[in-house]
């Protein structure tokens, strides 16, 4: 692999970007807590910052409450 691992991490939330340069290729996690952080806006600003010729958005909402997790799984 000749890429690079770059994490930004603030507070509450994290970026973290995966590039795979021979592949042409880049993925992105972006996990947000709280009110105030958009998870999905910062997507779409990434989207445009690689220039991404097409991409996936696949958005995982996270409970904090123990009946909110069970409720995942049945």
């Amino acid at each position: 692999p000749q890429g690079v691992t770059a994490l930004g991490l603030i507070a509450e939330s994290h970026i973290a970007i995966h590039t795979w340069p021979e592949y042409n290729y880049a993925s992105a996690d972006v996990l947000t807590c709280g009110e105030r952080a958009n998870a999905e806006k910062a997507c779409v600003f990434l989207v445009a910052a690689l220039k991404a010729g097409r991409h996936t958005l696949t958005l995982l909402e996270r409970g904090t409450k123990a009946e909110s997790a069970s409720s995942l799984s049945s």
